[in-house]
C-alpha cells in the first residue's frame, strides 16, 4: 500500500501495525457498520479498533450500558492522582450529550468536523473545552493566517470562557 506524502514513515508504520491489525480482524470476522462490538484491551490494536467504531454503530442506549460504566471506572481510578483529565471524543457522530457530565477537566472532540460546535458544547457541559483548530485540514495544510482565523473564531464562539485552544 503506498504511503501518502503527508504521513511520515514512522506514522505509517504505527498505523499499519495497530490499525491494520484491527481492520484486518474486523474484516475477517465480517463485522460492518451495522454491528455492535466490544473491544477488550486498549493497547495499540484495541485503541485502533475502538477508533473504528462510531455512534452509527453503537447507539446511546448500548453505550450507556456497556461503555459508561467502564469509562467512569477508569475516571474514578485516576481521581485525585491526575493533575488534569482530558476526555477526547474521537470521530464523527459522537455521544457528546451522554458524556458531557463526566468528571473531567475538559472535553476535546473534532469540533470543526462534527457537532457540536464549541458554542453549542459550552452550553451542554460544565467541563472546559479543548478545540477550535481543524487538525486534519487547517493545521496540516492551512497557512498561519488560516490557523489564526480559527483561533479567533474559537474565542468568539466561547467568549473566551472555559476554552483551551487546541486541535480537535
Amino acid at each position: 500500500v503506498p504511503l501518502p506524502d503527508a504521513l511520515s514513515f514512522e506514522t505509517g508504520a504505527a498505523i499499519s501495525c495497530g490499525t491494520g491489525t484491527a481492520w484486518g480482524a474486523l474484516q475477517r470476522l465480517g463485522l460492518m457498520a451495522k454491528h455492535t462490538i466490544a473491544i477488550f484491551g486498549q493497547g495499540p490494536v484495541g485503541l485502533s479498533a475502538t477508533q473504528l467504531a462510531s455512534a452509527d454503530v453503537c447507539d446511546v442506549a448500548t453505550y450507556r450500558e456497556f461503555g459508561v460504566p467502564y469509562d467512569l471506572e477508569v475516571l474514578d481510578a485516576v481521581r485525585g492522582r491526575a493533575e488534569f483529565t482530558l476526555l477526547h471524543l474521537h470521530g464523527g457522530n459522537i455521544h457528546f450529550d451522554l458524556l458531557a457530565g463526566y468528571p473531567v477537566a475538559a472535553i476535546n472532540w473534532h469540533d470543526r468536523r462534527t457537532a457540536p460546535s464549541l458554542a453549542e458544547g459550552l452550553h451542554r457541559t460544565y467541563a472546559g473545552l479543548a478545540g477550535g483548530i481543524n487538525e486534519t485540514g487547517t493545521l496540516m495544510r492551512g497557512s498561519p493566517t488560516d490557523v489564526a482565523a480559527e483561533v479567533r473564531d474559537a474565542i468568539r464562539q466561547t467568549k473566551a470562557r472555559r476554552l483551551a485552544v487546541a486541535p480537535g
